[in-house]
């Protein structure tokens, strides 16, 4: 939840930013 927090907010961030953490071998918890 808290990298929701920080990432909701800016969210036009958070896609890259999530999509370079999964690209590292880091996925979200849903």
């Amino acid at each position: 939840d808290d990298y929701r927090r920080i990432f909701i907010p800016n969210s036009a961030l958070a896609d890259p930013i999530i999509e370079g953490l999964i690209k590292a071998g880091w996925e979200p918890e849903e």
